[in-house]
């Protein structure tokens, strides 16, 4: 097993055991390939990806969903591995001919399988629990320098603090968080707020873009029930602008019109995401905007919000196949 503190092998502990620690820093080791299907050197190269080497940070969602795209890759592939063991079997005990039948039917019944398997179902959710599981037990000995921290201050706004005439709106804190964390505001010369924002916080800031001639709002949100219902409500929302006559209110993303290109990525929607059907997913579930790579949401709301219009999918997915790649990062 190979050390993620210090990058070298240690070699089994015996009888093909895998080794408690490393044998060259002592630093333990969190994951049992043996038991959880994969080593703490797998989850340091997600993480390594997801943030591309360091150069974002990331919520714990996004690296779950990228760990959790990971362990669907692994059970896909025992599925492959079991049905050429099997036509093998077959051809060995029936001859030639048979093990052509039974491989034709079997890669029948594969792509049948595959197909079911994209439809988000329980076995998302019980990946999904396993991606968690196995996130905190890393994290336990390898704590995450680059996460964003959810709980942090709001900053206090002044009105010498308000120097943009954009807004981005976020629908959750943790997103927000996200935005800030990694200098949007800077890069995107706009403002990041969340409705949940402490209310000086957020009326300072909305007490001074009031008074620009053509602001900008732009919307970002989950595609689930609550996601839309907290555009249609912001929307309608004065406070928000909605009586300003000159302001630009354009909603990014994640909208209905995303909801059939990303449905392979659907999943069952918790208990605070609301509940009904949305347009172009199956019924129970939704999308979310931890879906994306940092790298990637930063830029498609960059661009979005340059163009003033939703988000423009990329057509690449990513070599982990849990989110949509815009950069090519290596895990």
């Amino acid at each position: 097993m190979r050390c993620v503190a210090c990058e070298k092998d240690t070699k089994p502990a015996g009888k093909g055991r895998p080794a408690s620690k490393c044998g060259h820093c002592g630093h333990l080791f969190a994951l049992n390939p043996k038991v959880d299907g994969i080593a703490d050197m797998v989850v340091k190269k997600l993480i390594d990806g997801v943030t591309a080497k360091g150069e974002h940070r990331y919520l714990q969602a996004q690296l779950e969903h990228e760990l959790e795209g990971r362990l669907t890759k692994r059970s896909k592939g025992f599925f492959i591995f079991l049905l050429v063991a099997v036509a093998v079997a077959a051809g060995a005990a029936f001859f030639l001919l048979h093990a052509v039948v039974g491989l034709l039917v079997g890669a029948a019944g594969y792509f049948a399988a595959s197909r079911w398997h994209r439809k988000p179902r329980a076995q998302s959710t019980a990946k999904r629990d396993e991606a968690v599981r196995l996130l905190q037990r890393y994290d336990q000995l390898n704590p995450p320098n680059q996460r964003v921290d959810t709980a942090a201050a709001v900053p206090a706004l002044g009105p010498d603090d308000v120097v943009h005439d954009r807004v981005l709106v976020c629908q959750r804190p943790d997103h927000a968080a996200f935005y800030r964390e990694n200098g949007f505001a800077l890069t995107a010369a706009c403002h990041v707020a969340c409705p949940a924002d402490p209310a000086a916080s957020r009326e300072a800031l909305v007490a001074a873009v009031r008074t620009r001639t053509a602001p900008g709002v732009f919307l970002v949100h989950d595609l689930t029930p609550a996601g839309l219902a907290f555009a249609e409500a912001l929307t309608a929302d004065p406070e928000w602008f909605a009586d300003h006559p000159g302001a630009r209110r354009v909603d990014l993303g994640l909208t209905t019109a995303h909801g059939e290109a990303l449905s392979d990525l659907a999943r069952p929607l918790a208990s605070d995401e609301g509940t009904g059907a949305i347009a172009g997913l199956p019924e129970g579930t939704g999308l979310r905007l931890t879906l994306f790579r940092p790298k990637v949401l930063l830029e498609l709301t960059r661009k979005a919000m340059e163009d003033e219009a939703a988000f423009v999918l990329p057509s690449k997915r990513d070599g982990a196949g849990a989110a949509l790649a815009m950069t090519g990062d290596a895990e």
